[in-house]
């Protein structure tokens, strides 16, 4: 029974436009605790939580227990409704390194070619992340318009940025007499 629900809780978070992979992560995880549980319980839930060592892993799986405790909420599913309640593991937070102005400046320092100070500027100007430069083309920049299209971003969606008047100079350099393509690329 529960597998048939399954498939149509994947059926309806898709149909409502949200992540597949998210919903195919849920419930891969879900499928792993009844694979692991004699009985569909809340003590089964918090043994089956239990049984890694990483909080993350157990935040995660209770993610996917309390999503189709939700979905068997909206759907009237009384038996499963003890899922909205698993408890979620609490994560350490650590604060993640970023750059600042003294490494920006020592990477500028240690560039050697063009390519490597616009791509330094450009990271430095508009937030790139690494994927989003290798995948610029020449085309994707305005320095008229003193912008760069990212055409697709972290969220799959495009962005624009912002050129500072550095980065814009630097890409000056590099594109100077280019014919087109991947701006990443260019060695001059």
């Amino acid at each position: 029974m529960v597998t048939q629900l399954l498939e149509e809780f994947r059926l309806d978070w898709r149909l409502s436009g949200r992540a597949h992979r998210t919903v195919d992560m849920y419930i891969n995880d879900i499928v792993k605790f009844l694979d692991s549980s004699p009985q569909v319980t809340m003590t089964e839930a918090k043994s089956w939580l239990m049984s890694t060592d990483s909080p993350t892993v157990r935040r995660k799986r209770g993610q996917a227990l309390r999503a189709f405790g939700s979905w068997c909420k909206q759907n009237c599913i009384e038996e499963l409704l003890w899922m909205c309640s698993v408890p979620l593991a609490i994560e350490p937070v650590n604060p993640q390194p970023t750059v600042c102005e003294s490494d920006y400046l020592a990477a500028l320092k240690a560039v050697t070619t063009i390519r490597d100070r616009a791509a330094i500027e450009l990271l430095w100007s508009c937030g790139l992340r690494r994927g989003e430069l290798s995948a610029l083309n020449a085309g994707d920049v305005d320095l008229v318009g003193g912008f760069v299209v990212v055409r697709k971003s972290k969220t799959g969606q495009p962005r624009i940025a912002p050129l500072s008047p550095s980065a814009s100079q630097a890409v000056r350099k590099l594109l100077r007499g280019h014919p087109g393509g991947s701006a990443s690329r260019n060695e001059q």
